[in-house]
């Protein structure tokens, strides 16, 4: 299985054997965090403000597995003669490298140690598989708005509607974890996210370092869907929002400890103060088989990599994952962590917002609706490192940042809500809510309905420029009519049949500047099909067309 690092990849398999003069890496998890040194209750050692602030705003207390590890069982593997590359509040655990697999037994041994496993090996005589990229799909561009032909990715989601309302992602922090960031600090693409100091930070846990733009253009790629700006080319969806870019994934190999990898990357976003993580990664087979996942693994509660994604949504970040590009192979399946229950999962449509062939299908193996929406993942304009400008590419792995940024937005226009409910806003404003399936889940949300959705019941984001909204539609047994009234009026709602035939109509008195959710009575009453609803107020009238199940 490969992970969705864009359909355009090709992978070249080897089996890796052991050998030798193999350099071994573990993880190994303590039994406790005993005289760590630090308290619950002084969290700012350990936490950024940030991340604090965002604990407390959605009431979510700071418990053990905040807490770092215990130095000195760390030292204790040190002195025996490992290197420790990282390691993971979340799980009490380090990983740690050696060439002597010998000394395993003496760190197992260790009375603080409760387990230990091989997640990686590499053999200099057998390194491997080796990931390329195809030539870039390069794409001419005839410019005619602000967005280019990056519109329809953003138009797909109604997400310039959040644009124009002023909710770009500023004061959102978004944390990407990927592959490499390889031209995102010289591009043009990226000039005003460095003019604007709009990356915070990055970090390499695959060579420990902060070298992230030393490496693959995936994620470069991922960022541009965003944060990248070309007016007239291409506007990410996100281009206000500021990011963390973080590398977990060695293109050139897959072995678990990519998994490990991205928990580090993820409670580093999460000490950091993220608000989003965005990862077009996942993960199902590898170079080693023994190590392979089954489909019965993706439960959302078995792989390393799923149980640290649940765990950063539990902190309060919202966790948007690609859904993989496994639909046109055997296993077909979404890929780890997309299995995740509190992951949001995306899968791919064409332009015209049909299932994309190559989009992994669901559901997990518990019976999760997976994946849970989708975006444009088929001929989607990003950045291009060998043109300075645009191409197009396709693959889930694009479908998830623009998902990811048109979160933020919505998140950005209600602050006071938290990231599940973001999520489920998100599931509910979109095409198939009313009818999920294996292929798009819930469908193709709808940015301005989710906003509705959110503004219930809040009057500060309500705008004149509203258009009324029927929600759920398609609907079943109950819906409702949400509309803004700029100005005292009355109106009367009537539903049709397709041949004409009036069915139900309800009157009311509208104040000014004033928004209404209004139920539409005796809907259950009408059998299955498809209805228009129209709104008289004096002479101007409006119809949306609406579908009973």
């Amino acid at each position: 299985m490969k992970k969705a690092i864009g359909i355009w990849l090709l992978l070249f398999v080897a089996n890796l054997l052991f050998a030798q003069n193999d350099t071994l890496k573990y993880w190994i998890q303590f039994t406790d965090k005993v005289n760590n040194g630090f308290s619950v209750l002084q969290p700012e050692q350990f936490l950024s403000q940030r991340a604090i602030d965002r604990r407390q705003r959605m009431q979510i207390a700071i418990v053990e597995n905040d807490l770092p590890l215990t130095a000195s069982y760390l030292q204790a593997v040190r002195q025996i003669g490992f290197h420790i590359s990282y390691v993971s509040k979340w799980f009490n655990a380090a990983t740690i490298t050696t060439n002597n697999p010998v000394l395993i037994a003496q760190v197992q041994a260790l009375a603080f140690v409760k387990q230990s496993r091989v997640i990686d090996h590499f053999n200099p005589a057998n390194p491997g598989k080796h990931k390329q990229s195809l030539p870039d799909k390069l794409q001419d561009i005839d410019p005619d708005s602000l967005f280019g032909d990056s519109y329809n990715q953003i138009h797909m989601l109604n997400g310039e509607y959040l644009h124009k309302l002023g909710f770009t992602g500023k004061g959102m922090v978004i944390a990407i974890i990927d592959a490499g960031f390889a031209g995102a600090d010289t591009l043009a693409a990226f000039q005003r996210l460095q003019a604007n100091a709009q990356i915070l930070g990055t970090h390499d846990f695959v060579d420990g370092d902060n070298m992230v733009y030393a490496h693959h253009t995936h994620g470069m790629h991922v960022l541009s869907l965003i944060g990248g700006y070309l007016e007239g080319k291409l506007i990410g969806t996100a281009p206000d929002a500021q990011f963390y870019l973080l590398r977990s994934e060695d293109a050139a190999s897959e072995m678990p400890i990519e998994e490990y990898n991205w928990v580090a990357a993820a409670e580093y976003a999460d000490s950091a103060g993220a608000d989003i993580l965005s990862t077009s990664l996942g993960y199902a087979t590898f170079d080693d088989s023994t190590m392979n996942h089954t489909y019965a693994d993706l439960d959302g509660n078995t792989t390393i990599i799923a149980r640290g994604a649940d765990m950063a949504a539990s902190k309060g970040m919202l966790v948007v994952n690609s859904a993989g590009n496994e639909g046109n192979n055997g296993w077909h399946y979404i890929i780890t962590p997309a299995d995740g229950d509190s992951v949001l999962a995306i899968g791919a449509v064409d332009s015209m917002a049909f299932y994309a062939s190559f989009s992994s299908t669901g559901p997990s193996a518990d019976g999760d609706i997976k994946p849970n929406v989708a975006a444009q993942g088929l001929n989607d304009v990003v950045a291009s490192f060998s043109t300075n400008l645009i191409q197009t590419g396709s693959g889930t792995s694009f479908s998830c940042p623009i998902m990811a940024g048109m979160a933020a937005c919505l998140w950005q226009a209600h602050p006071d809500k938290n990231n599940m409910e973001i999520f489920r806003a998100i599931e509910e404003s979109a095409s198939h809510y009313a009818n999920p399936d294996s292929l798009l889940g819930y469908g193709v949300p709808n940015f301005a309905n989710a906003h509705y959705l959110l503004s219930k019941g809040s009057f500060d984001f309500i705008q004149q420029n509203h258009s009324p909204l029927v929600y759920p539609n398609p609907f079943r047994n109950q819906t409702e009519l949400f509309i803004y009234s700029p100005y005292v009026q009355h109106v009367i709602i009537r539903v049709y049949d397709v041949a004409g035939r009036q069915m139900l109509e309800k009157s009311v008195s509208l104040s000014a500047l004033t928004y209404y959710s209004l139920p539409l009575e005796n809907v259950q009453s009408l059998a299955p099909g498809h209805y228009f609803l129209s709104i008289q107020s004096g002479d101007n009238y409006e119809t949306i067309k609406i579908i009973k199940q």
